[in-house]
Formats: C-alpha cells, sequence, structure tokens
C-alpha cells in the first residue's frame, strides 16, 4: 500500500512540474511581437504559448501559414520550423552563403540549436 501511495504522491509531483498558459494578445512579450512582424510580416501570431518546466521557460508561437517558433526565457529565438521555405532573415549569413552555394536547389524548412 504504501509503494502504491509513494507512486502516485510521485506522478502528482512530476505532473505538475511543467505548466503551460496560452497568452492573450496584450500579454504577448513585444520582442517576440516584433521578430514575427520583421520576419514574418504576412504571419499573423495566431497562438502563443507560455511553458514553465521546472526553472526552464519557453514562449511557443504558431503563425498562421504552418510556421513555429520557440523563444527561451530572453526572448530570443531557439527554433524555427515551417512547412514552407524560411525567409533567409532568420537563418545566420554564414549558413545561407553555404546552403546557396553548395546546395543551390534546396529550401530550408527548419532553423534551431
Amino acid at each position: 500500500m504504501r509503494k502504491y501511495f509513494f507512486i502516485l504522491v510521485s506522478l502528482l509531483i512530476l505532473s505538475s512540474c511543467e505548466k503551460e498558459t496560452i497568452l492573450t494578445t496584450a500579454k504577448i512579450p513585444t520582442e517576440i511581437t516584433n521578430y514575427t512582424n520583421t520576419h514574418f510580416p504576412d504571419y499573423p501570431i495566431i497562438q502563443v504559448k507560455k511553458e514553465v518546466d521546472g526553472s526552464k521557460l519557453t514562449y511557443e508561437v504558431k503563425l498562421t501559414g504552418a510556421y513555429e517558433l520557440e523563444f527561451n526565457r530572453k526572448k530570443e529565438v531557439i527554433e524555427i520550423e515551417g512547412v514552407m521555405a524560411l525567409p533567409n532573415s532568420v537563418i545566420p549569413s554564414k549558413i545561407l552563403q553555404y546552403v546557396n552555394s553548395n546546395y543551390p536547389d534546396i529550401i530550408l524548412l527548419q532553423n534551431g540549436i
């Protein structure tokens, strides 16, 4: 019986560690809005989730047109995924030069750390 109680308490503690909050438009950090407006002007934000997992804080941003971005606690982009080509402005210049020189027919759909 004690064993089951310990397992139940452990599961409750672990499940309460991660917390997700969907932000209203007014609560979206300015840095995130500025980034998406600059690099994805034709794809408005449809949802922003603030996720807290222990000491890790991230913002998961969904844009119309099937783009998803992830920002860290400092509101720096750490990952971008899309089903369409990413804008050149979100790809580091050295990587973009290399890809264009060596793989001119390829399109980039993901950029992340």
